[in-house]
């Protein structure tokens, strides 16, 4: 079985090498973007059927919840890649986050030994009140600064609060625990996911800030390529993080 499984990651990082090649190389070169963003949403495919099938390794609460990320990034990429459907996109991706951010905690106290229902749940519901709270602060100093909140800039401000807290936790419990190769793994792959994210928004950046256009078209530039030079990876890293055991 462990050979087994070898062979799988094997064969699963080398397809997603080729692919990640593959588009780089359309992106950088000018080539197809109709093709490029085909082969990137074949990444994320891989990546969610990679962690549906995985078995045994990973604790069986977290393989769920890991299963569930990836499959709504499936629908969230489906939907701002191919679709071009933004706002619900962004929504989509926040119940990502929302389920990381469970999985978080359960990873947190079953490292604690202090695993229980009542802890995950509170843990949840006071982290989301924190997010909301952060969240409404900041689109209220963007009204007062006239920015014009929107439902897509509303739901994006919540999703980018979601995905720092997240990111910040889960490098901190990677910090905490060195020795545990899943949960480094997973820090790993959120903070690429933060890095991708970060590029989005200064990809977007135009739209809230006025600057001279020689400057956006270099932003514009280069988050266009570093997106998913980031994101790929990050998607790639959780996914492989549901073969991991705690130790």
């Amino acid at each position: 079985m462990k050979l087994h499984s070898r062979k799988v990651s094997f064969l699963f990082i080398c397809l997603q090498l080729l692919m990640y090649a593959a588009f780089l190389f359309l992106d950088l070169t000018g080539g197809s973007t109709t093709i490029s963003s085909y082969i990137k949403f074949m990444v994320i495919i891989l990546c969610f059927c990679y962690a549906l099938f995985a078995k045994r390794r990973a604790d069986k609460s977290i393989l769920f919840l890991m299963k569930a990320g990836l499959f709504f990034t499936v629908i969230s990429d489906l939907l701002i890649l191919i679709l071009d459907v933004y706002f619900y996109g962004v929504l989509t991706f926040i119940i990502v986050q929302q389920v990381y951010g469970i999985r978080i905690s359960m990873e947190n106290f079953i490292l604690q030994r202090e695993a229980t229902s009542k802890r995950i749940w509170s843990s949840f519901v006071r982290r989301v009140l924190l997010q909301l709270v952060v969240s409404f602060t900041i689109c209220s100093l963007l009204a007062l600064s006239s920015v014009e909140l929107e439902p897509l800039l509303m739901a994006s401000v919540f999703y980018f609060i979601s995905i720092v807290m997240n990111t910040f936790v889960s490098v901190k419990t990677a910090l905490t625990y060195p020795n545990s190769r899943r949960v480094r793994m997973f820090a790993l792959g959120m903070f690429l996911f933060l890095l991708c994210d970060i590029n989005v928004g200064l990809f977007n950046l135009s739209g809230f800030i006025a600057m001279p256009q020689s400057t956006y078209s270099d932003i514009y530039g280069i988050s266009s390529i570093l997106m998913w030079t980031f994101y790929a990876p990050s998607q790639v890293i959780l996914a492989l993080s549901t073969r991991s055991p705690i130790k």
